[in-house]
């Protein structure tokens, strides 16, 4: 992925300003129609799978769990899944401009998972099975790193964002 996100870069760096679609700073023709078909339907299954899990646990956590395959739960379990599509869309509509949703989630989410997680998990789950210089020092840096970006991520979109609108 990181050699892939090299040659991307490299590749339109010459694009000024860049566009929010990775898409849009492709040649207009053939190749960029089939390329959004193709992201369509990857998009189309992905979120699919990814909320499979998540409307499964909010079914286990509203509901009975022994009344799941009663007709009024999967009813009602089906119209939590309904609004949950619609309020989708309308993020998707009302956000004028998908790469500042994008940055925000992404480089949260990224930075959380990547910086901040995994010292605490090795603070909390294996503290005995690396070296001390590693707990004392490394995980610190990292987390502290971590937890700097986290709040200079979401500070560096959003100042980008007010300032495009005016």
């Amino acid at each position: 992925n990181m050699i892939f996100a090299v040659f991307a870069y490299i590749s339109f760096l010459d694009i000024v300003p860049f566009p929010d679609n990775i898409v849009d700073g492709l040649d207009e023709g053939i190749i960029q129609q089939i390329t959004r078909a193709c992201l369509c339907i990857d998009l189309l299954f992905t979120y699919a799978l990814i909320m499979y899990p998540f409307t499964e646990a909010l079914d286990t956590e509203l509901f009975d769990i022994t009344q799941l395959n009663s007709t009024g739960v999967i009813f009602k379990g089906n119209m939590i899944r309904i609004g949950i599509v619609i309020i989708t869309a309308l993020i998707a509509i009302g956000i004028p401009h998908f790469g500042y949703l994008t940055g925000l989630t992404g480089g949260s989410a990224s930075i959380f998972l990547g910086f901040i997680l995994p010292p605490i998990f090795i603070w909390r789950l294996a503290p005995n099975k690396i070296h001390w210089i590693e707990l004392y020092v490394l995980c610190p840096l990292i987390f502290i790193f971590g937890c700097v970006m986290f709040i200079w991520s979401p500070y560096l979109i959003l100042t980008q964002m007010y300032s495009s609108e005016q």
